[in-house]
């Protein structure tokens, strides 16, 4: 009886332990995962902030074109008002 007993129990314990190695198994599979979907996250995360940063340079850039090309408009505009100025007869320069 007491060895039937013991029996049951080490099967029992050997039951438990087999769980919990199956459980610990799972556990460090779900760790796993974890992980590996945060460093997806954290890719994710510095390849958006990649992206914000290539449009704010962008945004830079094309500012900056605005700014040159009303620069060269106005330059243009200077030179068509001095090459009116240079045909203009002599005599009208003279005489306003």
């Amino acid at each position: 009886m007491l060895e039937t007993a013991a029996a049951a129990l080490h099967e029992r314990a050997a039951r438990a332990e087999a769980e919990r190695n199956a459980a610990r198994a799972e556990a460090a599979a779900e760790r796993e995962r974890a992980d590996k979907a945060e460093a997806e996250r954290e890719a994710a995360r510095a390849e958006a902030a990649a992206e914000r940063t290539r449009a704010a340079q962008a945004e830079h850039e094309r500012e900056a074109a605005k700014v040159a090309a009303a620069s060269a408009e106005g330059r243009a505009e200077g030179l068509r008002l001095a090459l009116a100025e240079a045909r203009r007869p002599f005599w009208r320069r003279w005489i306003g």
